[in-house]
This record gives C-alpha cells, structure tokens and sequence, in this order.
C-alpha cells in the first residue's frame, strides 16, 4: 500500500530507528498512564525498561495541560473511507476541548525536532468525527509538542485529504 505522501503514512511506527522506538515507548506510556489497554494487534504490549530520554518526554508531558485532564480516546483506531481508498490509523489522543466551538480536540504527540504534517492531522479529525457522527468543523486538531509543552494548534481541512489521495486517480 503507497504512503499518502513519500515516507508518511497515517499513524505508521514502521521505522525501527531510535528516535520511532522512543516515540513508540512513549506512546505505550501514555496509554498506560490514562490505563488504557493495548489492542488487539499489541498483545505484545510490555512496558520497556526506562531511559533518560523517556524520563524526559514522562515529566515534560506531567507538566502540560493534557496531565490532569480526562481523554475522550487514546490511540484510537480508525478506518475511513475516502473516496474509494480506506485509511488507517490510530489517533494519539482526544480530549475535550475548552474552546466552545469545538467538541473535541484531536491531538499528536510530537517528541522531536522534526516536521509535522497537517494531512496527518485532517485526517485525524475526519476519522473521529465520522466515528462520533460530529460536523468535523467542531473537531479542533493540534500537534502538541511535548519537550517545549507548546501546542500547535493546525487548521486542518478536508482539502488536504482531497489533495492528497488525488494522486491515486490522476496516475
């Protein structure tokens, strides 16, 4: 199955450098801290010997905002279908949105330095407004960047989607 863009594919953790297994690491922490349990296809799920850099990543996100809020969904699967093709993902994490005008804030946690990708996040937000029949105009996205604790908030519509898998078409 091609990436939607070169080297991403949506909620992907395929790569086994050090910096994936990190992230990885500290996805499962996140999930055992809200006592999440993994699925399924994570039976395998043990929690892995801690390190200075997962230490990091644990007391910069106690400090943040997220630490004593209540989630809606973490590391939610998802399949949408999208015109004829169907993503798949996992959503880091939904929590309640303190902004009125939304419903729902669907976030990604970012460890490092690198690049963030709206896409990513547009589709986040269509998946979890259609698995909670919401207009996904009440469904706010934000990459939250957890060594700096700074949220991104990322206006991230449809069009980005559109954009993207128009490629599958135009071949």
């Amino acid at each position: 199955q091609p990436p939607l863009r070169s080297g991403w594919r949506a909620g992907c953790h395929a790569s086994r450098n050090a910096s994936a297994r990190l992230g990885e690491r500290f996805h499962e922490w996140v999930m055992s801290r809200f006592s999440v349990s993994p699925g399924f296809d994570e039976l395998d799920f043990r929690p892995s010997p801690d390190d200075p850099a997962l230490e990091s990543l644990k007391q910069a996100f106690e400090a943040s905002p997220f630490s004593g809020l209540v989630p809606l969904g973490i590391e939610v699967p998802f399949l949408l279908r999208w015109d004829s093709l169907v993503l798949r993902g996992r959503i880091d994490a939904v929590f309640p949105s303190d902004d009125p005008a939304f419903d729902a804030l669907v976030v990604d946690w970012k460890i490092g330095d690198g690049e963030t990708d709206p896409l990513q996040l547009a589709i986040y937000r269509q998946a979890w407004a259609k698995a909670q029949d919401l207009d996904p105009v009440r469904v706010a996205t934000a990459f939250h960047h957890v060594l700096a604790n700074r949220l991104e908030p990322v206006v991230a519509g449809p069009e980005l989607i559109q954009a993207a898998t128009a490629t599958f078409f135009t071949a």
